[in-house]
């Protein structure tokens, strides 16, 4: 290996690990009722990305179903007070038009680009994953409150113990948009976490 070539491997590894080095780590919030809530810093972002984690005493379908129901979504979800399918998009894609409401922030309103995914193991045990991400591609149904900046994040659902139990994983970021704290957005998003895995721990 020349003098060259060995210098360059030296710079891309100096690179990587810089890379690594820099990247945001998961710190743990706590666990309270069951649910663990994790922080992340984000790039370029004074809001905090945050990621609840809750085992449910129930199969992956029934909470699927649950999750998937308009009105048993909005009771499990605290501050979005509407949500409703305004179109398709695809066979495993819809637009959904929401309503946030968390005093004493004024309310925001959004469309979230949603997408699924079901996969199936050898003993037929279903894993879900359902992602979305706020587009200003298609406008809100209706006039209303502020548009929301920016939403972007999943929930994933996979079997325990033989399908009878559910490990979900709830992960989110949020941008509310106009003059508003970061930490009043950053206490607001760990309490949703918390909360919504709590609602749905109950319900099922």
């Amino acid at each position: 290996m020349t003098r060259k070539h060995t210098a360059l491997l030296l710079a891309i590894g100096i690179v990587v690990a810089a890379g690594e080095v820099g990247a945001a780590e998961w710190k743990k919030d706590g666990s309270k009722g069951g649910v663990t809530v994790y922080t992340k810093e984000v790039e370029g972002s004074k809001i905090l990305q945050v990621k609840g984690v809750a085992t449910i005493d129930a199969p992956t379908t029934d909470v699927w179903d649950h999750l998937v129901d308009r009105k048993k979504f909005l009771e499990a979800m605290p501050d979005v007070v509407e949500s409703k399918d305004i179109g398709s998009c695809g066979d495993d894609c819809a637009y959904y038009y929401q309503k946030l409401h968390h005093p004493p922030l004024k309310d925001r309103h959004y469309v979230l680009k949603v997408k699924w995914k079901i996969t199936e193991d050898e003993d037929g045990n279903k894993t879900y994953k359902r992602s979305w991400n706020a587009t200003k591609a298609k406008k809100p149904p209706e006039s209303g409150p502020m548009l929301l900046d920016k939403c972007k994040g999943y929930w994933k659902l996979v079997p325990k113990d033989g399908g009878e139990k559910t490990r979900i994983t709830y992960v989110n970021h949020i941008e509310m948009g106009g003059k508003v704290p970061a930490l009043l957005v950053n206490n607001g998003a760990v309490s949703n976490a918390y909360e919504f895995l709590k609602n749905l721990k109950k319900a099922l």
